[in-house]
């Protein structure tokens, strides 16, 4: 950000933070404080991270607190004041990191998912989904590294990119959950997520350091085990065995395995279902459950296991799952 907006920023701040002590006064006489995240710098915070292309605007909470915070100790000399405002520092930074680091990665995976599922030619000058993946007021809040706060000074940057770092490896082990609690069908689908993921990641890296996509992807993929094979080639191994190998058949006709045995609910495989499209399930908010793709590309490939699953589950777990998976 230029420094003329940071200096604008600051003036604004120094008449809000006139505002801020009042309502603390107000607050403090009818002897009921508010929430951190519920006063003044909440509200700005909300309202700066609401509108496209203003994203830089949600350091103005960060520096009229610290504008209130300076006038505390120099002026007022109130300690418990000070103390107040240190929590409400806390609860507002924490609230702008999460914030900030969930709108830019729901809108990075947006952007990848429309372009995966459309096939579109790609051009742009951000990363390789275009410019249009990262809102220009984020771009400039993730840029901050030196933000000046109680007399300290925060690296915001390195906040932020830990953040998105997490909510990365937070998807990658929730998109193996729920291959976990289905049946090894549902590969085609995890493989259309996970490609949503990886095409996020690599949008990601062009703006702020993460760890590799091999790195964060072996992690979720091996979390809580010790025996070399991944979640998901030991959960593709078991459904096999259990389910596949005792209760399907081969179907010469269209060349797949096809459920003889009723299921749970009694169900058999029915008719060999059309091809299923891909792109409109990508496109419904990267499949998310309960959308119309999503419905429709489960039951497309459930009840039956052929060369699509496999092609899916070996990119998946790559030779080395493979050895496990064997």
């Amino acid at each position: 950000m230029p420094i003329s907006s940071h200096f604008f920023l600051r003036v604004q701040a120094a008449d809000l933070s006139d505002l801020w002590l009042q309502e603390q006064r107000i607050e403090s006489s009818a002897g009921s404080l508010a929430q951190p995240t519920e006063g003044l710098p909440g509200a700005l915070l909300s309202a700066a991270l609401s509108r496209p292309g203003v994203g830089d605007a949600a350091l103005s909470p960060l520096f009229l607190l610290n504008d209130a915070g300076e006038r505390v100790l120099s002026e007022l000399q109130v300690q418990h004041l000070y103390e107040e405002l240190r929590l409400e520092v806390a609860a507002v930074l924490e609230a702008l990191v999460e914030q900030s680091a969930t709108a830019l990665f729901s809108n990075v995976k947006a952007h990848v998912a429309s372009i995966l599922s459309s096939d579109r030619p790609v051009s742009g000058n951000t990363a390789k989904y275009g410019a249009a993946a990262v809102d220009r007021g984020l771009e400039a809040l993730f840029a901050q590294r030196s933000v000046p706060l109680l007399g300290r000074t925060i690296n915001l940057h390195d906040l932020l990119a830990a953040e998105v770092q997490r909510l990365v490896a937070a998807n990658a082990g929730h998109l193996i959950a729920r291959f976990e609690a289905s049946s090894v069908s549902s590969s085609v689908e995890l493989e259309s997520q996970v490609a949503v993921l990886r095409a996020a990641h690599s949008e990601l890296e062009e703006l702020i350091p993460l760890s590799s996509w091999d790195a964060v992807w072996t992690q979720a993929d091996h979390d809580g085990l010790s025996n070399g094979v991944g979640r998901v080639a030991r959960h593709a191994a078991e459904d096999i065995c259990q389910d596949v190998l005792s209760q399907f058949a081969m179907d010469s006709t269209a060349h797949r395995f096809v459920r003889v045995v009723p299921d749970r609910k009694g169900r058999t495989s029915g008719p060999v279902p059309p091809t299923p499209s891909l792109p409109g399930f990508l496109f419904c908010r990267e499949g998310k459950p309960g959308s119309p793709g999503h419905k429709t590309l489960v039951a497309q490939y459930s009840g039956w296991f052929g060369a699509p699953h496999a092609d899916a589950l070996l990119r998946l777990i790559g030779p080395a799952g493979l050895v496990g998976l064997v």
